[in-house]
């Protein structure tokens, strides 16, 4: 970068700092446009003075010599002022116009009145046309930025005014310095690759500049090379296989250029092709992990792929309701499949919970996931029943727990083929007469569901009965039940004299009478009464002694576990040995009744 004097504008080599001629700072060419030079002043010595001659007065001849003579020395007075005051000007003006600047500055600084601030308006108007000249130059590329900072630097050193003078040129300069550096910087972003950085950069490129039309046209032309890096670009991607990538920079692309109000053709057609590619690469990817039989991330895979770029198309809806029912379908089959996993585990209630959570799931299918709950209630009931038949086997002697186990298989799942099988076992349950209803009751009669406690220690949970004598207690059986069972105990503890027995009395006839059991005892009376094909059952009580007296509060003796049965096939009919022995596992039969007056 040129540099020049402070002081006297001189131009100085590369390295210099200090004028040689004047002693003053360097400083670069901007800075130049407002030096000033200094031009150094002269002196003229005086020729001393000389002593006066006396002369002899002149002739008229001589007299008028002596005024051609000064008539002279003013014309020559006049030229001598014409040549000092205004040839000088001329001169530095002819300089400026031939383009000589240095020479215009030395003519200018070398004259002691123009160096003393005279100005000359017509050095000023010369410096202001030269100034616009250099600075129209410029605008047309015809000089450097260097060249023409100096040749404005030296015009605005003529004179204390000059750099006033040339402001609005030297504006104009630096805009049109400005303008040229968009230009080059433009080109270089364009070289780069940055397009819109570039365009930006042309379109601040000044209308002086002689390059503001190929700045105009390098605008234009920025957004077509913009779309085809945009093409190149996607290209790549596409050839990768990243969809997604591509489609975001042609989407990118086409907005970018929507916003200058431009549409791209090629843009467009690639963007939907691209649209194609995505699609048809969505439904393979969801294909393949359907082949996985992941329905579920099949149908994720389609609902992003068209939720990313708000993009949906026939197929891929389908396609994902397709999938979404087939992970429907499979949720349900892994849960029947976990179920019944459970269920061979033995944990039937935990496989029905679990199928039953799923059922109200909102996104699940109901009917499919209905139809699984039927298939394990069916294979429960199954189960349950042929377990149950398969214990009983027509022996009466585990039902009670049989049918204890079908009631808690209710109390897991409900089924209506339990609840038969349950209801099936249980009529061959021994039917307690201390439950059961009665049709006619004579007498005081005493009927209790507690226990009675004889006294060997013996105690009898399905309750008992007993009534005064000569009392009567009747039932309508339909012929439904074929024996009668029962110990007959008593269970005061004292010594108090006392008998009793009952006699059991079918459609009118007597089929049964127990011994008598004197009390106080510990021996039992087994009873079993054949009462196959009996409508009405009556039992009649007969004892020596009041129900009611005062010291003994009710009766002594009990007709313990009063049942009555069906007859099975193949099951021991001998009499049971206790009411202990045989009845200690029946079920429950509730809260004990109170006990019966008249």
């Amino acid at each position: 970068m040129a540099k020049y004097c402070a002081n006297c504008g001189k131009a100085l080599p590369d390295g210099v700092e200090l004028c040689p001629d004047c002693g003053g700072t360097a400083t670069e060419d901007g800075a130049a446009l407002f030096t000033r030079m200094t031009a150094e002043t002269e002196g003229w010595k005086t020729a001393e003075e000389k002593p006066k001659k006396e002369r002899p007065k002149p002739t008229r001849s001589q007299k008028q010599l002596m005024a051609y003579i000064a008539a002279a020395v003013v014309v020559v007075a006049l030229a001598v002022c014409f040549i000092l005051y205004i040839q000088p000007a001329h001169r530095v003006v002819r300089a400026i116009g031939a383009g000589n600047y240095d020479q215009a500055l030395e003519l200018y600084w070398g004259n002691t009145r123009l160096a003393t601030g005279e100005q000359d308006d017509t050095i000023l108007r010369a410096a202001k046309r030269a100034a616009g000249t250099v600075v129209e130059q410029f605008g047309r590329h015809e000089l450097t930025a260097d060249e023409a900072a100096s040749a404005l630097g030296k015009l605005g050193a003529l004179g204390e005014t000059a750099e006033a003078l040339l402001n609005d040129e030297i504006e104009a300069f630096r805009a049109l310095n400005l303008s040229q550096e968009h230009m080059d910087k433009a080109e270089e972003l364009s070289r780069n690759g940055e397009f819109l950085a570039a365009r930006e950069e042309y379109l601040l490129v000044l209308p002086e500049d002689s390059a503001y039309a190929e700045a105009q046209e390098q605008a234009r032309e920025s957004l077509n090379r913009y779309a085809d890096s945009v093409l190149s670009e996607a290209d790549v991607f596409i050839q990768s296989r990243d969809y997604v990538s591509a489609l975001q920079t042609l989407k990118n692309g086409e907005r970018v250029l929507l916003s200058f109000d431009v549409y791209h053709e090629q843009l467009d057609y690639k963007l939907s092709a691209t649209y194609e590619l995505y699609e048809k690469d969505a439904l393979e990817r969801a294909s393949a992990k359907a082949g996985e039989q992941n329905y579920s991330g099949a149908a994720q895979i389609l609902r992003t792929a068209m939720e990313r770029f708000d993009y949906t198309t026939d197929a891929m809806t389908e396609a994902e309701a397709r999938y979404l029912e087939l992970a429907q379908d499979k949720e349900v089959d892994d849960a029947a499949a976990q179920a019944n996993e459970l269920f061979d585990q033995g944990r039937h209630a935990e496989a029905f919970d679990l199928l039953e959570e799923k059922r109200n799931d909102p996104d699940v299918q109901a009917e499919e996931l209905d139809a699984a709950i039927a298939a394990l209630e069916k294979r429960y009931t199954d189960f349950i029943v042929a377990e149950a038949n398969t214990r009983f086997a027509g022996r009466r002697d585990n039902l009670p727990e049989i049918v204890a186990e079908l009631k808690k298989a209710l109390r897991t799942r409900e089924t209506p083929g339990i609840q038969a099988c349950l209801e099936e076992l249980s009529a061959w349950l021994p039917v307690s007469l201390a439950e059961m209803e009665y049709v006619d009751k004579q007498g005081t009669i005493f009927r209790s569901t507690s226990p009675f406690e004889g006294l060997d220690g013996t105690s009898y949970e399905k309750g008992w009965v007993w009534g005064e004598n000569e009392a009567e207690l009747t039932f309508i059986l339909n012929g439904v039940y074929d024996q009668l069972r029962g110990t007959l105990a008593v269970r005061r503890d004292d010594d108090v004299k006392a008998g009793g027995s009952f006699t059991v009395i079918c459609d009118g006839q007597e089929v049964y009478s127990s011994e008598t059991l004197e009390h106080p005892t510990e021996e039992t009376i087994p009873i079993s009464v054949d009462i196959s094909g009996c409508q009405r059952l009556t039992l009649r009580f007969t004892n020596d002694y009041s129900v009611r007296t005062a010291d003994n509060g009710y009766c002594y003796h009990g007709f313990c576990g009063p049942t009555i049965t069906k007859y099975l096939e193949g099951e021991v009919t001998a009499p049971p040995v206790s009411d202990s022995e045989t009845e200690t596992a029946a079920p429950e039969t509730g809260e004990a009744a109170p006990a019966e007056g008249e």
